[in-house]
């Protein structure tokens, strides 16, 4: 699904994630990789497979958009390092390393020398771009705003009170969060309060308006 945001065309993708054809760029938000070996670490029995699936749907987005850059809107690594950052420094260091960025959120807290070491750019805790703000939480600012951090979730209702969260682009004001992109996140449930608000959610390879 395309929308306009900021004066541009943004692509919404159900994989979780937005591609911004004018800039040629690939957004991604709460990755929280390293979560599965954080939670065996204290106890947890997390499959050791758990963040496959995050890697899997990144080929098939870097395969579908070829994009020029990949940048990351926070929260890439879920804790202190572990055998789970080798695994993703290899990973982007045999898909062009210098093509990925990071907007540092509150989940990333390992030293910078190992993001450069991976070859990612480190962007600090925003980047002002052409007239947009990359930030890892949203932000009420005078200019647009894209950011994630919420982790993002529509409430759906049907008949006979079924009830459902679904992942989600929230768009409020002049911010858009992005869903959470990492298969081991949970859903913070948005609403629509204000006017303009917008909420598009994902159910399986569909986005549909709420």
């Amino acid at each position: 699904m395309e929308i306009d945001f900021g004066g541009e065309c943004i692509e919404l993708n159900p994989l979780r994630c937005a591609f911004m054809r004018q800039r040629n760029m690939l957004l991604l938000a709460d990755i929280h990789l390293g979560k599965a070996a954080h939670f065996r670490r204290h106890g947890l029995a997390v499959p050791g497979e758990a963040h496959t699936a995050d890697y899997v749907r990144i080929d098939q987005l870097l395969e579908t958009y070829q994009p020029a850059k990949i940048l990351i809107l926070g929260d890439l690594f879920h804790s202190a390092h572990n055998a789970d950052w080798e695994q993703f420094a290899d990973f982007i260091r045999l898909r062009h390393a210098d093509r990925w960025m990071l907007v540092e959120g509150n989940h990333d807290i390992l030293s910078d020398a190992h993001y450069r070491d991976a070859g990612l750019q480190l962007l600090g805790e925003a980047w002002i771009d052409n007239g947009i703000c990359f930030r890892h939480e949203p932000a009420a600012l005078d200019l647009p705003v894209i950011a994630g951090h919420v982790h993002p979730g529509a409430a759906i209702e049907g008949r006979g009170r079924q009830r459902l969260r679904l992942p989600c682009f929230h768009i409020s004001g002049q911010t858009l969060t992005m869903p959470a992109f990492g298969a081991l996140t949970g859903l913070f449930t948005v609403h629509k309060n204000k006017a303009n608000d917008r909420i598009y959610a994902i159910a399986g390879d569909k986005i549909y308006p709420v």
